[in-house]
């Protein structure tokens, strides 16, 4: 591997920014429904699950699908339910 392939994002990474990717495409669609969102990278789900990440990276990422405008509409029903959802990952 080169310096180039070494300063690449891992697996994880690419996994949450598509998450974030599907709440651009799909969230206009989505306000003011209920909304679950479902991944199958662990990590992702913890994040969001946990509110919290310990990769400076995750970190960046997850801060940045907070500040997106379609989980805006989301955000009450987020941070209260996240609570009772924690036991169900």
């Amino acid at each position: 591997m080169d310096k180039f392939d070494r300063a690449l994002p891992h697996i994880t990474a690419w996994e949450f920014v598509a998450l974030g990717v599907n709440i651009i495409v799909f969230g206009a669609a989505l306000a003011g429904q209920r909304v679950v969102l479902l991944a199958d990278a662990l990590a992702s789900v913890q994040v969001m699950v946990n509110r919290a990440a310990h990769s400076p990276v995750m970190q960046i990422i997850h801060r940045l699908i907070l500040a997106l405008p379609e989980v805006e509409p989301w955000e009450p029903i987020y941070w209260k339910n996240m609570s009772s959802a924690n036991s169900t990952f």
